[in-house]
């Protein structure tokens, strides 16, 4: 089986080259859209997600990511997810980055609250 490489980007990776990126062999990249603030809830866009969205289709396809945090309203931030894809130039579904459960929440209330996110993108 063949590998097909590609990138996950976020505003962690500051300017991205993604001419540099493509040469060396991205076929694909997945754009961090934002998330919700641990602490106090705040919903915020990842501030290269404008950049990155117009920028990198040029080059290849992409696909938008929303990094998850449970204990926060799953579908108000998926609304505000799909609300940042409108308009934007993907050919790869949308994700929804999971990383942890760290907040204590049951496996089932973790679980519902993840499909209720996707139910909703």
């Amino acid at each position: 089986m063949a590998n097909i490489i590609g990138i996950d980007v976020s505003h962690h990776n500051g300017a991205m080259n993604w001419a540099k990126a493509t040469s060396a062999g991205a076929k694909f990249a997945f754009i961090r859209a934002g998330s919700i603030n641990a602490i106090n809830g705040l919903l915020y866009t990842d501030y290269k997600f404008t950049e990155n969205a117009t920028l990198a289709p040029d080059f290849l396809p992409i696909g938008f990511y929303w990094f998850f945090r449970s204990q926060w309203n799953a579908i108000t931030q998926a609304n505000y997810f799909c609300d940042l894809m409108q308009d934007k130039r993907a050919l790869l579904p949308p994700v929804l980055d999971v990383e942890t459960n760290d907040t204590g929440l049951s496996q089932t209330l973790f679980a519902t609250r993840i499909k209720a996110a996707l139910d909703t993108i």
